[in-house]
């Protein structure tokens, strides 16, 4: 499984979804995924929701991570940044 290629290659797991806690959770639940996830940040999790940048800033100093890789480089671009890391 691709998730365990990553936690093995030492990357940390966490998701941010503008989908409610209760729905998320229990997907990844059934999904029997959980143990991947570091945590999980929805749009019940804090008063802003994506495409503001608060939640991911939120799940990167989660991870206490410096250096950002998102899907998306518009995004990436921006949190960088915000954060002042490095791209």
């Amino acid at each position: 499984m691709v998730l365990g290629k990553l936690i093995l290659d030492d990357f940390q797991l966490e998701i941010c979804t503008n989908k409610p806690f209760y729905l998320t959770s229990a997907l990844v639940k059934d999904l029997e995924i959980e143990n991947y996830f570091n945590s999980i940040i929805c749009e019940d999790s804090l008063t802003h929701m994506k495409p503001n940048p608060i939640p991911l800033i939120k799940t990167i100093r989660e991870l206490g991570s410096s250096f950002v890789k998102l899907y998306s480089l518009e995004i990436q671009k921006r949190i960088c940044k915000l954060l002042m890391l490095p791209m």
